[in-house]
């Protein structure tokens, strides 16, 4: 059973180079894998569990940033070891959120209220992979910077 997910068949083909490169280290050649698709099904996803979870692993070390922008709120995650640290940003009122969010110059810190936080989960992998599930999107650490540097002196 993997940790994450399997990746599905979309995301396997778009890996499928690195997929092989995967079986050859892991003894597999490809006579081998057809043999195991027909006979063994089950070993054969245990390998594409196996290699799901390398790459999530793999993603998951790359990421700096998560955010995720709603018409309500945005939501920037800054991942520091194993601490999450998090900024919420929504509307004082709910009617005024209509274009609030649209433009990053445009935010006006009057109009919103800031929240920030942090957390130490038990894995840190995991809680990335259960927000990225939730459609927070890979971003930098410039953003989390602008928006923190704009927020910092009225919100924090």
């Amino acid at each position: 059973m993997n940790k994450y997910r399997c990746l599905n068949d979309e995301e396997l083909r778009s890996m499928e180079d690195d997929f092989k490169a995967f079986l050859i280290v892991n003894g597999v050649d490809s006579d081998y894998w057809q043999t195991i698709n027909k006979e063994k099904p089950e070993r054969a996803i245990e390998l594409v569990e196996l290699f799901s979870d390398l790459v999530f692993e793999k993603i998951f070390t790359s990421i700096v940033c998560l955010i995720n922008i709603q018409p309500e709120v945005i939501h920037l995650i800054k991942k520091e070891e194993n601490i999450l640290k998090a900024i919420w940003i929504k509307p004082k009122e709910p009617h005024q959120n209509k274009g609030l969010f649209s433009e990053f110059n445009t935010l006006n810190t009057e109009h919103i209220e800031c929240y920030f936080g942090k957390k130490t989960p038990e894995d840190i992998n995991k809680e990335c992979f259960n927000l990225l599930e939730m459609g927070y999107t890979k971003t930098d650490l410039k953003s989390w910077d602008m928006y923190f540097d704009l927020l910092e002196k009225d919100c924090f």
